[in-house]
Formats: structure tokens, C-alpha cells, sequence
């Protein structure tokens, strides 16, 4: 009997745990419930606070939280970057290390590295590898631009050294007909010396074959200044004066055309001679004079190494094409297409266009009476 009364008691209690724990769960359920309608009811306040009518105005909200957001992405990109540029400028190197050990040499060692590289663009020019040659002369000037003189001598040297870089490279740049190079190069030495004649005569060939005729003749003028008898520059200047006759020929005979074109009259029917009828239109000579060769091709520089001493006269080295052309022809452009030979006319056809012509100026002169 005391062990039935012992395992109830115990029942008894067991029942009275699983009481109290299924009130606490559904209390928990009911709690959580109670919640979620009071979140609910407050969402409904607020939309019906941003929903006036039928405009909604928890749009505006949406787009600045998604301006926020935009931002603070930007942001955290530019710093990833940021981290990222300064990690490849701690490993690259971007110290201008180089650049400081040029400088910190003495400048002797500059000097005689400049001379190296010069050498080696001058060996290149020979070989018409211009745009190697070119390289080498900027490789030179390189060693210069961290250069500083601190003795006469030193200053001395330097101006012998450098100045023939800008005169070669400006003769590469002629070849390759880059004008705007040749004239910074030729400006520069002409800082160094303003009365280099090379300098003069590269700028005044690269305004002739760009068709700036005044700039070229005054360039070439100042070559006879310093030296009268240079050959190249007189040879410059006769090719120009060509150049300026053709141009002054091909204008008026454009000019003549446009005039007799305006104040001819009506063409009459054409009178028969010889029982034949006249020819329609006079046999004309051409109006321009056909171009010259030397016109058609870009001046070129012979094959021989350019300035290697900034005190020699142009006239040791052949600069340009022109020194060739001077031992080649003895006539210029013009005086060739004056001996060149007419073309062929028979003489009945000779006689009809002098008739022609000549009761034309007859018609001419009575309308200008008439006038």
C-alpha cells in the first residue's frame, strides 16, 4: 500500500511539470503572436502616413536608402582601390632611381656617354635607319638634361657635345618629314648659336617643303649672312625662286583663264576658209609647265654621316639632296619645260586658229567701240 501511495505521489508530480511547461509554451505562443499584431498594426500606421490619397510617398524613402547604399559602395571601392595603387607604388619602384643615378655621376662620364650614343646614331644615319638614329640622338640629349657644368672647361664640352644632337636629330626628323621636331631642334641649337648655319638651313628646308616660302628664303638669307658662299644654301635659293615662279605662272595663267572666261562674248558661228569650216577652238599650248622632278620628291640627305662637329660648315656635310642635285643638273625646273618641244601642228590647222584668233580680236574691239 506505501509503495502504490509512493509511485502516485510521484505521477502526480510528473503530470503537475508537464502541466506547467505546455502553459509556458502556449504563454510563449500567445506572446509572440500578440507581438507580431502589434508589428503589424504599426506598419499599417506607417504606410497609411506615407500613402496620402493616392500618392505614394515611401517611394522617395526607397530611393534615398538606395542612394545611401550606392555611396557607401563608391566609397568602398575608391579606398580598395587606393590600397590597391599604393601596394603597386611600393612594389614598382617609382622612385626615379635611375634618374638619380644619372644625375649623381660626374659629368665627364655624361659627356663621354653622350658622345657614345651620337656615334651610334650617326652609324645608324649612315645606314638611313633614321628613326634608330633618332633614338641614339635622344638618348644623348638625355645625358644632358641632368648635366650641370661647374667648370669653363666643363661648359666648354658641353656646348661641343650637345649642340650637334640638336642639328643631327633635326636632320633625322627632316628625313622622316616630321617639321614640328625640326623646328623645336633647330630652335634649340639656335638658342646655343644663333648663328649656326646648319640650324638656319634644316629650317629653312623644312619650310620649303612645307610651302612657307617667305620663312624659307629669310632662313636661307641668314646662311649667306654668315657665309655668302655656301653652295647649299644657294642652291636652296634657287630652287625656291623656281618654286615661286611656277606659283607665280600657274596664278596668272588661272587669273587670265577666269578673266577671258567672264568677258568673252557669245560665239558666233565660225566663217569657212578655204572651203572648209574653222576649227571650233584654237590649239593651245598648256597652261602650267609640268612639275619637276625635284618638286615630286621630299629632299633627302646623302649617305654620309651627319654633324659630328658643331664647327664644321654645312658645306663638309651633305645635309640634304640638294648637294646632288647641284652636281647633277645644270638647268632648273623652269629652263627644262621652256626647251621641251611643242607639240606637233599641221600648218593648214596653224593658219585656221591665226584667223580665228584674229576675227575674234577683231569682234573684241568693235563691241568694245560699240561700248
Amino acid at each position: 500500500m506505501a509503495s502504490l501511495l509512493k509511485s502516485s505521489t510521484e505521477a502526480f508530480a510528473f503530470a503537475e511539470d508537464f502541466v506547467d511547461f505546455a502553459r509556458r509554451d502556449r504563454q510563449k505562443d500567445e506572446e509572440k503572436q500578440r507581438e507580431k499584431q502589434r508589428a503589424t498594426e504599426q506598419r499599417a500606421v506607417s504606410d497609411a502616413r506615407e500613402i496620402i490619397g493616392t500618392a505614394d510617398y515611401g517611394k522617395f524613402q526607397r530611393l534615398s536608402n538606395r542612394l545611401k547604399a550606392e555611396e557607401v559602395e563608391e566609397e568602398e571601392r575608391a579606398n580598395r582601390e587606393a590600397a590597391r595603387a599604393r601596394a603597386l607604388a611600393a612594389g614598382c619602384g617609382h622612385d626615379h632611381s635611375k634618374e638619380r643615378q644619372l644625375f649623381e655621376r660626374p659629368t665627364l662620364e655624361k659627356i663621354q656617354a653622350a658622345d657614345r650614343f651620337r656615334a651610334e646614331g650617326n652609324a645608324a644615319f649612315k645606314e638611313k635607319n633614321y628613326g634608330l638614329a633618332a633614338v641614339n640622338y635622344r638618348k644623348a640629349l638625355l645625358q644632358f638634361d641632368y648635366t650641370f657644368p661647374s667648370t669653363a672647361e666643363e661648359e666648354t664640352m658641353y656646348q661641343q657635345s650637345k649642340l650637334p644632337c640638336h642639328l643631327n636629330l633635326a636632320a633625322c626628323k627632316l628625313q622622316q618629314r616630321e617639321f614640328d621636331e625640326v623646328y623645336i631642334q633647330c630652335r634649340l641649337a639656335l638658342q646655343m648659336d644663333p648663328k649656326n648655319c646648319k640650324a638656319l638651313y634644316r629650317r629653312g628646308m623644312a619650310y620649303m617643303m612645307q610651302d612657307h616660302l617667305e620663312e624659307a628664303q629669310e632662313s636661307f638669307m641668314g646662311v649667306l649672312k654668315s657665309e655668302p658662299s655656301n653652295p647649299h644654301a644657294i642652291a636652296a635659293l634657287k630652287e625656291l625662286q623656281t618654286k615661286k615662279l611656277n606659283y607665280h605662272k600657274t596664278s596668272t595663267d588661272t587669273y587670265k583663264r577666269m578673266f577671258n572666261a567672264n568677258s568673252q562674248p557669245a560665239r558666233q558661228p565660225a566663217e569657212p576658209h578655204g572651203g572648209q569650216e574653222a576649227d571650233k577652238q584654237p590649239h593651245t599650248q598648256p597652261d602650267t609647265p609640268s612639275e619637276s622632278k625635284s618638286d615630286m620628291q621630299p629632299d633627302a640627305q646623302a649617305e654620309q654621316e651627319p654633324d659630328k662637329h658643331p664647327d664644321t660648315h654645312p658645306d663638309t656635310q651633305p645635309d640634304t639632296l640638294l648637294e646632288q642635285k647641284a652636281d647633277t643638273q645644270s638647268e632648273s625646273p623652269l629652263e627644262q619645260w621652256r626647251h621641251e618641244e611643242a607639240p606637233a601642228c599641221s600648218p593648214e590647222k596653224s593658219v585656221r586658229s591665226s584667223s580665228k584668233i584674229s576675227k575674234g580680236g577683231l569682234r573684241l574691239q568693235r563691241r568694245g567701240e560699240e561700248l
